[in-house]
């Protein structure tokens, strides 16, 4: 569609004289695609655009007049009505981008009627500004209104339309900022001349273009004209946050309430982010002033007021709102008939109606959907996002309830509950002030919806129709700043001195509180009254000041409320009143924030005794005002903590609170006294114990309080959410989105992924047509049946259709499902060439002739005797669940049970079950209300994968599949046809589609089981032989049909389109899909970083996003032409088929330009180049280059052309795990390409470049030499990759604020001098990234950036020029300069026309130096067997000059393996594999904190390398900077180098009395609370020389599993030890570290698939077996590995016992021996383990004398014997001060037995896999001790009173107190009783079981612990038994019982030595405590 008009104004829309403008311009061509969006016409799009909010010239709208004469309308088409709608609408103005239209133009004609000229008036505008003032110059609009489009009837702007098309239609003409009314109908006549000075324009007002952006010459684009656009928080309330008055003489006046929560809000927004305000005044404007109070309002405040009138507005707000929704959001059910809050249909429908005027105006003000937020607040709009979102499906909407949320069972009695729930959830994040409203709406959702929540990275997510909805906890605050400044007020100082004269002497309890029958005011005042009436000494001095605000919703409860507590009132004061004293001071009257400030300074006690409050501010607002401004004095309380006596304290920061446990600010207040407040004793003791309270603790309290709410603002609040809201939202433009239902119990968006679409049947027919072998896979229930039928079995029509499919000898038919074989084979046994694949695959056989067969027959069925019992306990414990048993699993259904209890149930089973099996080969697989017990790897996806291989295996690979299932089980199917669009060897069309709209793997979907039943009918009438392959490509190869704009051959290649925001894509490139760029603001700060800004002056305020893929795939084809190949060539080819072939690659054409040899594209991910015979495309991020390629091809077949010659190139990914297929590995896309080019013969890999130390650059050739006919002179490349770009030169391609134009950009930056004869066609992205095409004559230059701090790269590339016109190294020095990188890597290549030719090497330099302050790391060279060569340099910054830094330090140790271009290595084929690369970035640990990307630390995150904390110290900062960023290899460092990398802190000595010391220092410095560890490096490298010294002749390879840290793994790679692998995920993360493959040994003898597979590409070759089964394993994942066997060999008095599990007995050697010889496995020695911490020397030696047999054995059967593994097994080490260890006898024992078994002379290689030995003593834990209890003798204090329960015998033997009120009188008694009667202590501390020290349980560990007093003193002397507990809830968390110790105070600290083996690998987050990633710091001890 060309233009949409104001939808709320009833305008229709057209564009006959925009048609006439491009046909004019295009030479009749007619296009539907000016709006800049391809698919701007579709109907799902088209709901999504309101008005765009363009701050600029919104800011200019607000200056004009308010009242203008309105536009004629020149052509008598349009209807009076229509008329006088649209006068009715304008009453009320809109926001736009632009100002008040300036043409309108009418078109009656049909949308297929053209060519007719509509005629346009110019409006002139008169009158002053509603402020006055002249009217200021403004930009113009044009309106189309065209009746006949009534798809069109929303609002759009044309401001894009018309500056795209007349720049893109003018040419060669100049190009003015004012185009007169007579000029564009001349445009429109198609006179194309232009004025020679702005004197000699005709007629009207100027049009939308900006003179400084369109001087003569430039190319118009928005990317010119509009600047960067700031985004926007809109945020809905029921009440603007201003103050209203009215003055007869001037009217209304207005102010900021600054009071306002979503006022103070604002400060916590990103700079760039502006605040706009939506909701309803709180006074009613009269008609005929609302249209100027509107327009004040949003010019002055940036409010937009929602008008409801006053009926609706008492209904909605005081009706419904306060009596009916607010009593059931806190937990008052209307039980009588006369009760408050029973429901109102009547009002229930106001509250719709008025929720309904807010999304009117929301459509008003909403702007770009890409760049506003709405922020909806509180219970008043609950159905908001439901009415949003059926109007615009991807808005970014958050809404927040600042109320209570009702258990399940309270909120269940709203009648309409499913309509505020779904409403709720079509929001995208949904927030709450605590996890129990959470928790609550939660469980309403499982419990109405059966919707389930999942928890990822810290977010709580319900998946709600294709939407991930977020879940916030985060309680709101207050603004300190503002109460603070408050101290200084006039009033309040007045105010202050008058309330302390007032209460002078006395102690002041202070209430505020609504009057509301939540708040429990009558509670507070009866308590109150019996703390006077139990207390009489307090008569007289403590005082109860009570403010009480008006109802906000009179009601009869409330009255009554209020007539009770004023009795109450009267009551206390008639009863307790003296002289003087006034026991409860009442003030019922609104209290200014000046007299609150006061009140709360005097205020000994605040108490707050509400029933039910969401949040409740008071509390907070005390805390800041009792803390008061620094250095202030104020009226404080008592002195001494109680009796009375107030005075001037220097110091008042001592306020108690007593606060309800039902309020939601009541969690966050640890030191408050909360209170049940129905209990009114408790209550009164709380108060009592408030007022008597010691200072000192008083003060601690507050200063808890005071640390919380001073971090926890109203602005720290906003932040949190806005990020969140934006992380939820990100992904938006790539949904599609479809409305299902209508009202709102039944409205629902289901969001699909953009290449989801509808299965059409006459494509699958053609294709199937064309196919020579089909295959079908259809699921049962849900796809030939409906879900809910009653009966499962097939209809007649089913069968028939069946037999018909089958009867084909061409088709494969199989029916998969989860049934039973014998129920299936009953229902379709009479189709006898129907495949059968029964319980998911277990069972299959192709036809009825067949025998079932079994997917493993070997499998055994024991584990049911085990799994079944279990079951069955669990079904008579959970009511309507039951087990179904089949023959190859157990199923446990619990849908027909309770939701929350047999979730809960599951969960439990799922648990108990894993912990059972978990050493058989089982799976536990959770699923929709079922837990399924199966055997590994039983999968509908593998039984597919069997069917299809079977297929081709039989010769006749099929070439059309179809895959239809409709449940989660079938997505299994779904996946595993995308490995077929890539398969070499099955070119397959594949139709993978699911059956109904929801979200799924399948990219094709049909509505229900009756559309597959036609489309499987119409496929079974396809008969006769296989159709030829048609000449043009196939539909399913093309995207769906878009309006694309066709162009005449001879003009569409001069069309400039530029866009400023590209069309959303699957994959956006120079940063646009970073759109929402500040969400990870928040997270900055919670890693105690603070704001992660990029470094240097110019960095622009732009904060982490998430990870861009810079690095470009590039792919050049050469095409020969054929007889029938027209002119032009590739050139021939239309915009609409280029447009495919791209959307196939995943990105889009985003500007153009020509040249006479070749058109150049720059495109949403990188460039485009199509010349008459060759086409070369580039592409960035995630795309999906080589999907393109087939269409590429076919395209070119099209024009007669065929390929010639293809070269695929490309560097190292920085994200290669985010790549899709075929790019996840350089194998895969060589085997797409050798797929897609299987015509042209052989083909040739090649991998160059150093994989474990730098960059690698992949080079793929296929074809002759002389690919290229039309070419004169070789083709030279000249490429260059970077990254780490200097922040500074980063910052100059982000659109910050002073942000010009791309050309002033390519200018500026420098780009423009490196090819200063091309002409550039340059595009800046939004909020950042650039491309460039430079075009001269016949070749081209690209550059591409990403700029993003932590992941900034860049590329440059010349194409075409001659080593005589181009001198590299120069070139690439200017580069360098330009961009600054910390690395970069050249590669020159040609590709020869001829042989001979001198190759790119030669012909540029072989001796190429690098760029100034570069070192050349690695330089290769290949010359390639298709003709041509390459040569490849990799180049790092040398190091800072300046000395001492770490930077500097990493940086010039990682430098010392550089090597020189003459030393490199030349490029390796890839057939021989690759190792993965690691790419090295030089972080710079100054502060700058980069994000966590890469594929180094992606591998460290697999063993939870990379976790930080927020408390770490400086060296542990260093050490988390390291970890965010890619790491320097530590195997290239020396050690001194790495300890300085993590920040190791040098000590003098590991004695027990330093490292207490150093552990007491950073208790204190950094406020510690938490367990912490400290790990000594130092010791570490002195006991890796000390077991080089014991045992010269065994290599360490440290076992990682013990203990894997990365500064240990850092270390001992440095100091070149081994590495001991059981896993994928260690050998990836060591790996990381540089080192390399031969020091890895997977000395796992069970290693899963997935581990081999990875050890494989990793390069890791030498590992153990002790199976058959391993063997085979071995032969099929890892051909290429090196073995040892692992023969049994045990210690019986080892910690862990090994020998039960791995080992090969004595008789088994032979066997095994023979069977790898067979198999083709490399056996090359013998392993063994004798367990871990053995503690007997013998058992080494006979294992060694064991060894020695087995190793004869091995070379008797012909292996050539080299490695002896001796296992672990070694203690922890410790090393005296000679540096020797001691090794208990085992290295003596180990050396003789080498000796005598293994001579030195034999040259056999040794090592072993110590873990303990090096990681145990080196690491002391520090536990802070947060509880206690006195355990004394029964009867000591027979004297004191207790508790009356211990008359009964129900107190145990160790006495416990819990009573608050009695607890004084206990303590003194406790003091005053003779230490003899003290038996000890129990401790809590911070650790336990579940976490560090489950090596209690699981590594047999005997804990030891020292005291630490927090003061400072030294542990006294004298020590009882104590008992030390874990901080979890299970009783089983007991650490150490009877354990000698002093007592210990709450806060003192243990501290648990040798503590680095299995303790931190195994920790949980058991009880919600996470053990897991405790602080870490490090020491360097020297001896």
């Amino acid at each position: 569609m060309l233009a949409r008009a104001a939808g709320d104004a009833g305008l229709g829309a057209g564009a006959t004289l925009l048609r006439t403008l491009a046909c004019r311009a295009t030479g009749g061509a007619l296009s539907t695609a000016l709006l800049g969006s391809r698919a701007a016409s579709s109907a799902a799009d088209s709901s999504d655009r309101p008005l765009s909010g363009d701050p600029a010239v919104r800011q200019a709208r607000r200056q004009q007049p308010s009242s203008v004469s309105e536009p004629p309308l020149l052509h008598d088409s349009l209807s009076e009505a229509d008329y006088s709608h649209y006068r009715r609408q304008r009453t009320t103005p809109r926001v736009s981008s632009i100002s008040e239209p300036d043409y309108y133009l009418n078109n009656s004609l049909s949308e297929g009627t053209y060519g007719m000229p509509a005629v346009l008036q110019h409006k002139r505008t008169q009158g002053s500004s509603l402020r006055g003032g002249p009217k200021p110059m403004m930009m113009q609009r044009i309106v189309v209104v065209n009746r006949s489009a009534a798809q069109d009837d929303k609002p759009e702007r044309l401001h894009d339309s018309f500056s795209h098309l007349i720049g893109g239609c003018h040419t060669g003409a100049a190009m003015y900022s004012r185009k007169s009314f007579s000029n564009l109908q001349a445009l429109a006549q198609g006179d194309f001349g232009g004025q020679s000075s702005l004197g000699e324009l005709q007629g009207g007002g100027p049009l939308s273009h900006n003179a400084a952006a369109l001087q003569k010459g430039s190319r118009t684009s928005m990317d010119d004209m509009d600047g960067r656009k700031t985004s926007r928080l809109i945020f809905v309330t029921n009440h603007l946050p201003l103050k209203v008055t009215k003055d007869e003489v001037s009217g209304w006046s207005f102010e900021r309430d600054e009071d306002a929560l979503v006022l103070q809000a604002k400060g916590g927004l990103p700079d760039d982010m502006e605040a706009v305000y939506v909701g309803c005044l709180p006074v009613e404007i009269e008609g005929h002033e609302q249209e100027e109070v509107t327009q004040q309002l949003m010019t002055d405040f940036n409010c937009y007021p929602v008008f409801l009138g006053a009926e609706l507005k008492n209904n909605y707000y005081k009706k419904f709102c306060k009596q009916q929704l607010w009593p059931i959001l806190h937990y008052l059910v209307p039980l009588s008939p006369t009760s408050l809050g029973r429901f109102d249909p009547n009002l229930w429908s106001a509250y719709v109606r008025a929720n309904m005027a807010f999304a009117n105006k929301l459509v008003e003000v909403l702007g770009s959907l890409e760049d506003d937020y709405v922020w909806i607040h509180d219970y008043h709009l609950l159905v908001l996002p439901s009415l949003l979102r059926k109007r615009f499906h991807r808005i970014k909407c958050g809404i927040f309830l600042h109320s209570p949320f009702p258990s399940s069972e309270i909120f269940r009695t709203f009648p309409r509950r499913e309509e505020i729930i779904r409403s709720m959830l079509n929001a995208d994040l949904i927030g709450f002030h605590t996890f129990d409203y959470a928790r609550h709406f939660l469980s309403c959702c499982s419990r109405m919806l059966g919707l389930e929540h999942k928890t990822s990275r810290g977010s709580i997510i319900i998946e709600y129709y294709g939407r991930d909805v977020g879940i916030k906890i985060m309680p709101t605050g207050v603004n300190p700043e503002r109460l603070l400044s408050g101290f200084s007020w006039s009033d309040t100082i007045w105010r202050q001195g008058e309330l302390a004269a007032q209460f002078a002497g006395k102690t002041v309890l202070l209430g505020v509180d609504d009057m509301d029958v939540f708040k429990g005011i009558e509670l507070k005042l009866q308590a109150f009254e019996q703390v006077l009436a139990i207390h009489p000494e307090w008569r007289g001095k403590l005082v109860l000041v009570q403010v009480t605000s008006a109802a906000r919703a009179p009601g009869k409860d409330v009255e009554e409320l209020q007539r009770f507590v004023l009795d109450l009132v009267e009551a206390i004061n008639a009863k307790y009143r003296q002289p003087g004293y006034e026991p409860v001071v009442w003030l019922e009257r609104p209290v200014p924030l000046y007299e609150r400030i006061a009140l709360y300074s005097i205020a000994d006690v605040v108490v707050v005794t509400a029933t039910r409050d969401g949040m409740n501010l008071v509390p907070y607002e005390y805390v800041v005002c009792r803390q008061g401004p620094a250095g202030s004095s104020a009226p404080g309380g008592s002195s001494n903590g109680g009796g009375g006596g107030s005075n001037m304290l220097p110091d008042k920061r001592h306020g108690m609170l007593v606060v309800s446990e039902f309020v939601g600010c009541s969690p966050s207040l640890s030191g408050a006294i909360r209170v049940n407040p129905w209990s009114i004793e408790a209550v009164r003791d709380a108060i009592y114990a408030a007022i008597r309270l010691p200072l000192v603790e008083r003060h601690i309290r507050h200063e808890k309080h005071w640390k919380y709410v001073s971090n926890h603002t109203v602005q720290f609040w906003a932040k949190s959410n806005v990020a969140d809201l934006q992380r939820f939202t990100k992904n938006h433009s790539k949904l599609q989105c479809f409305d299902l239902g209508f009202a709102l119990d039944t409205f629902r968006m289901v969001a699909l992924t953009s290449n989801f679409r509808k299965l059409q049947s006459d494509v699958v027919v053609k294709s199937c047509q064309r196919a020579s072998k089909r295959v079908f896979l259809l699921d049962h229930d849900g796809t030939l049946v409906a879900q809910n039928s009653i009966s499962a079995k097939p209809s007649q029509e089913v069968l028939t259709m069946l037999a018909a499919l089958c009867s084909d000898p061409r088709n494969i038919v199989y029916i998969i499902s989860g049934r039973g074989r014998t129920e299936l084979d009953a229902w379709f046994g009479p189709v006898e060439n129907l495949g059968i694949a029964a319980e998911h695959g277990w069972f299959w056989r192709p036809n009825a002739r067949s025998e079932w067969q079994v997917q493993d027959p070997e499998v055994k069925f024991g584990w049911k005797d085990i799994v079944e019992p279990i079951l069955q306990l669990y079904t008579e414990s959970t009511d309507g669940s039951f087990i179904e048993a089949k023959e190859s699993a157990l199923v446990w259904h619990y849908r027909d049970a309770d939701p929350d209890f047999g979730s809960w149930q599951a969960k439990e089973l799922l648990d108990h079950l894993e912990g059972v099996l978990s050493n058989e080969p089982i799976e536990v697989v959770p699923g929709q209300t079922i837990v399924e017990v199966k055997p590994q790897g039983v999968s509908k996806g593998r039984i597919v994968e069997r069917i299809l291989h079977d297929a081709a295996a039989a010769g006749d690979p099929p070439d059309f599949v179809l895959c239809i299932g409709n449940d989660r089980s079938d997505e299994d199917m779904f996946a595993a046809m995308d490995s077929l669009q890539f398969s070499p060897h099955m070119p397959v069309e594949v139709f993978a589609c699911t059956v109904g709209q929801k979200p799924s793997k399948a990219p094709f979907y049909v509505n229900d089981p009756s559309d597959v039943l036609a489309t499987l009918s119409k496929l079974a009438e396809v008969k006769g032989e296989a159709a030829p392959p048609a000449a043009s490509p196939s539909h399913l190869l093309q995207p769906a049909p878009l309006p694309l704009i066709s162009y005449p051959q001879s003009d569409w290649q001069h069309t400039v389109e530029r866009r400023s925001h590209p069309p959303s894509t699957p994959s956006l490139g120079g940063g646009q899909v970073f759109r929402g760029l500040l969400r990870l603001r928040e997270e900055a700060f919670l890693a105690g970083h603070g704001p992660a800004t990029m470094t240097g002056a110019a960095a622009p305020d732009v904060f982490p996003c998430p990870v861009f893929e810079g690095s470009e795939k590039r792919i050049s084809v050469s095409f020969s032409a054929g007889t029938s190949t027209p002119r032009g060539g590739l050139r021939c080819l239309t915009r609409t088929q280029l447009d495919a072939m791209l959307d196939l690659a995943a990105c889009q054409i985003v500007s153009s330009r020509s040249s006479d040899v070749f058109d150049a594209y720059v495109l949403s991910e990188s460039s485009l180049f199509v010349y008459p015979d060759r086409m070369v495309l580039k592409t960035c991020g995630t795309t999906k280059l080589l999907s393109c390629v087939p269409y590429m091809c076919q395209l070119a077949e099209g024009l007669g052309m065929a390929p010639a010659r293809v070269k695929y190139t490309r560097a190292s990914f920085l994200f290669p795990e985010q790549q899709p297929a075929p790019h996840t590995s350089f194998d895969q896309e060589c085997d797409a390409l050798k797929s897609a080019f299987a015509g042209l013969g052989s083909s040739s890999a090649y991998v160059l470049g150093d994989g474990l130390n730098g960059l690698q650059w992949h080079v793929f050739v296929a074809g002759t030499e002389n690919a290229h006919p039309t070419a004169e002179k070789p083709l030279y490349t000249l490429e260059v990759c970077m990254t780490g770009l200097a922040p500074s030169k980063a910052a100059q391609f982000f659109r910050s604020d002073d942000y010009i134009s791309a050309q002033h950009t390519t200018l500026t930056s420098g780009i423009q001098a490196l090819v200063p004869n091309a002409e550039i066609d340059d595009y800046v992205f939004e909020p950042c990234g650039y491309s460039m095409n430079g075009v001269e004559r016949g070749t081209f230059s690209t550059i591409h950036i990403t700029p993003e701090d932590g992941f900034s790269y860049a590329s440059f590339e010349l194409c075409g020029y001659s080593p005589d016109e181009v001198a590299a190294a120069e070139l690439v020095a200017k580069v360098s300069d330009v961009f600054q990188p910390r690395n970069l890597s050249v590669a020159l290549s040609t590709d020869t026309a001829a042989p001979g030719t001198s190759c790119a090497a030669a012909a540029w330099g072989a001796a190429f130096a690098g760029p100034n302050g570069y070192a050349c790391h690695s330089a290769s060279y290949q010359e390639m067997k298709c003709g041509g060569c390459v040569a490849y340099l990799v180049f790092e910054a040398e190091p800072p000059s300046g000395p001492g830094s770490p930077a500097a330090a990493g940086t010039a140790a990682a430098a010392k393996g550089g090597r020189s271009p003459a030393s490199g290595a030349s490029g390796a084929s890839s057939d021989a594999g690759s190792p993965r690369a690691v790419i090295k970035h030089f972080p710079s640990f100054s502060g700058t904190i980069s994000m966590q990307s890469g594929s180094v630390l992606a591998d460290l995150d697999l063993l939870g390398l990379t976790s930080g904390s927020d408390n770490a110290s400086d060296n542990s900062s260093v050490r988390n900077g390291l970890c965010n960023s890619l790491l320097i290899d530590p195997a290239d460092m020396a050690v001194e180098d790495v300890m300085a990398l993590h920040g190791a802190q040098q000590v003098s000595k590991s004695t027990p009395e330093a490292i207490d010391e150093y552990a007491r220092k950073l208790i204190s410095e950094h406020s510690l609370e938490d367990n912490f560890y400290i790990v000594d490096l130092g010791a570490l490298q002195r006991l890796y020389r000390a077991w080089g010294e014991a045992m010269p002749r065994v290599h360490p390879y440290y076992a990682v599993k013990c203990n894997p840290d990365v500064a240990v793994l850092s270390t001992l790679a440095a100091l070149g030890a081994g590495f001991d692998c059981a896993s994928e995920g260690e050998i990836r993360a060591v790996s990381a570290l540089g080192v390399s493959p031969d020091r890895i040994v997977f000395a796992n003898p069970c290693k899963r698939p997935k581990d081999l597979r990875c050890a494989a590409d990793r390069g890791v070759e030498l590992t153990t077996f002790d199976t058959e089964a391993e063997l085979i394993k071995l032969a099929r994942f890892a051909p290429g590995a090196r073995a040892l066997l692992r023969i049994r060999a045990d210690d019986p008095g080892a910690r862990c016992q090994l020998g039960n599990k791995y080992g090969a007995e004595v008789h088994e050697w032979e066997p095994l021996l023979l069977a790898a010889h067979s198999l083709g496995v490399v056996v090359e020695g013998v392993a063994f383990h004798v367990g871990s911490g053995a503690t007997h020397p013998a058992a080494f030696s006979h294992a060694i004398e064991l060894a020695r047999r087995a190793w004869d054995l091995g070379a008797a059967t012909g292996f050539e014997m080299k490695v002896l593994d001796i296992g672990g097994g070694f203690q922890g080490g410790r090393v005296d001060k000679r540096g020797h260890a001691d090794f208990g006898g085992v290295a003596e024992a180990v050396n003789s037995a080498l000796a005598a078994h293994f001579p030195e002379t034999e040259g056999v290689r040794v090592i072993a896999e110590p873990g303990r030995f090096f990681a145990e003593t080196i690491a002391t834990m520090g536990c802070m001790v947060y509880g206690r209890r006195v355990r004394v003798e029964p009867g000591a204090l027979a004297g004191a009173e207790m508790p009356a329960a211990r008359a009964h015998g129900a107190l145990p033997m160790r006495k416990r107190v819990h009573s608050c009120r009695r607890l004084a009188a206990f303590c003194e008694e406790l003091a005053a009783t003779e230490e003899e009667h003290v038996l000890g202590y129990d401790y809590w501390v911070t650790d336990g079981l579940y976490g560090s020290m489950n090596s209690v349980m699981y590594d047999h560990a005997t804990l030891s612990a020292r005291p630490l007093l927090s003061n400072g003193a030294a542990a006294p002397a004298d020590t009882l038994p104590c008992t030390v507990f874990g901080p979890t809830c299970d009783g089983l968390d007991t650490l150490l019982t009877d354990y000698e110790l002093p007592e210990l105070q709450v806060g003192d600290w243990l501290l648990f030595p040798a503590m680095g083996a299995y303790t931190l690998c195994g920790a949980s987050k058991f009880n919600g405590i996470d053990a897991t990633a405790p602080s870490t710091f490090y020491i360097a001890s020297r001896h």
